[in-house]
Order: C-alpha cells, then sequence, then structure tokens
C-alpha cells in the first residue's frame, strides 16, 4: 500500500454502495414510468363567449386564461377552460361500435 492509497476493503464498501444507489434509482424511474402510463389521458378545451352572446368552445391554447380575449370572435373572452377525458381504442377494436335497437313488436 503507496502512502495515500485507499484500502482495498473501503472501495469494496464505495462500490456496491455505488451500485446499490443505481439499482435504487432504476427501480424508482420504472416505477415512475409505471404510474405515467397509467395515468388518465386529458385533452383541454377553452370556451369563449361572443359580444353577441353566442359560445364557442375550440382546443386549448398557450396563453388562455379565464377572463382574456379572444380573438375567435368579435369582442370574444374566454369564460371557461376544462378538461375532457379521452377515451382510448382498444386494440382489435375498430370503427364504430354497434348500437342494440329496440325491435318494433
Amino acid at each position: 500500500m503507496a502512502g495515500n492509497a485507499v484500502p482495498d476493503w473501503v472501495q469494496s464498501i464505495l462500490l456496491l454502495a455505488s451500485l446499490g444507489a443505481i439499482a435504487y434509482l432504476m427501480a424508482r424511474q420504472a416505477s415512475e414510468a409505471a404510474r405515467m402510463a397509467e395515468q388518465e389521458r386529458v385533452q383541454a378545451f377553452t370556451e369563449i363567449e361572443c359580444g353577441d352572446g353566442s359560445r364557442k368552445t375550440r382546443e386549448f391554447r398557450s396563453g388562455d386564461f379565464v377572463g382574456g380575449e379572444a380573438a375567435d370572435c368579435p369582442g370574444g373572452r374566454v369564460v371557461g377552460i376544462y378538461t375532457v377525458k379521452v377515451e382510448e381504442e382498444k386494440a382489435g377494436r375498430r370503427g364504430l361500435i354497434p348500437v342494440k335497437r329496440k325491435s318494433k313488436s
């Protein structure tokens, strides 16, 4: 062992601690990714009231805020911002879902 060398057992402990920290961080990242995948998907909309009293709804744009002006119609003001859950299509089910109709008797 030279004058300032670190003993082998200290190097082993540091190596094990580093590997343990890396394993913990990888497990935490995988857990976070799984949680994010399970979250509901939502889409944001902005509701606008025009100067003539009519209302319009459009997709949310960055910078929209309640009470802010909207250039979508004359005298338009943002009166609401809301989200709607987006339904995801399940694999193997495409197209329209058949509707059961009552038979005429």
